[in-house]
């Protein structure tokens, strides 16, 4: 098992979308809290189940969500580095609050 850590800016990112889904019906949030969780648990444990892409950054789309979590395995840990709706483009960031952004 690798620690994880989660950047600031996907942490943000995370807590964006749980404010989202909150929004649209209670306890969705919290499930894709807990869904997040349970993913990060199996890239600690198997941080290579998902391939590299581009600059040897991994994705995982967090199901049943549309959400994705970005993430970069090093030597001896592993950095989340971006959640992200599944629609919105990793390098372009829309206005806060939709799942497009």
């Amino acid at each position: 098992m690798l620690p994880v850590t989660v950047k600031d800016s996907a942490l943000e990112d995370i807590q964006t979308a749980y404010e989202y889904l909150e929004l649209q019906e209670k306890k969705v949030g919290e499930k894709l809290l807990q869904k997040i969780t349970e993913y990060v648990d199996v890239i600690s444990t198997n941080p290579n189940i998902f391939k590299p892409g581009y600059r040897e950054v991994r994705q995982v789309r967090v199901k049943p969500f549309q959400y994705l979590l970005r993430y970069k395995v090093y030597k001896e840990y592993i950095v989340v580095i971006q959640s992200l709706h599944s629609k919105q483009h990793p390098k372009r960031k829309k206005h806060k609050g939709s799942p497009n952004g």
